[in-house]
């Protein structure tokens, strides 16, 4: 997935049919599904593979999706999203064009299938589980961010503040 199905900015599903992949390196600037909730997925899935295997890749993947995707896809007042995230949107055209009908081009206030909103909620409410990944005797960073931490590493209580 990530090296043949993946946007530059950490989104994933290529076609809105069955919101899925299709063929490899088919990552279609202005018609790519990658949904909001996908990139949010992308992140658990990350993060999981960062407790089982500490590879920087995984954070790297987390810091593309949260900071280009999911953040991006919410407005500043956190009542309006983008539901699909292309990389490309010609407003004109999406009115006369039906292979755009999946597209808007503004954040919009609610969608008939409103899963993004509770998911992005219930990131941004966990995000303290993603910013750090602890081991017996290292604690890594995966995001950055301001934040407090307190944690045991290595029988070492250590206080973070940035």
């Amino acid at each position: 997935m990530v090296q043949r199905q993946i946007c530059v900015i950490g989104a994933i599903g290529s076609q809105r049919a069955g919101e899925a992949f299709s063929s490899d390196y088919d990552l279609p600037n202005d018609t790519a599904y990658v949904e909001s909730c996908a990139s949010v997925g992308l992140m658990m899935f990350a993060r999981r593979m960062l407790e089982m295997e500490l590879d920087g890749r995984y954070g790297d993947l987390m810091e593309r999706a949260l900071y280009n995707t999911v953040l991006g896809s919410i407005a500043f007042d956190g009542r309006h999203y983008f539901y699909v995230n292309p990389l490309e949107v010609h407003p004109k055209t999406l009115r006369y064009n039906g292979i755009y009908n999946h597209v808007s081009p503004v954040r919009r206030r609610w969608f008939g299938c409103a899963c993004c909103p509770p998911n992005i909620a219930r990131l941004c409410t966990s995000i303290g589980h993603y910013i750090y990944t602890a081991s017996t005797d290292a604690l890594y960073v995966n995001l950055y961010g301001g934040n407090r931490v307190a944690i045991s590493v290595d029988g070492h209580a250590l206080r973070l503040l940035s």
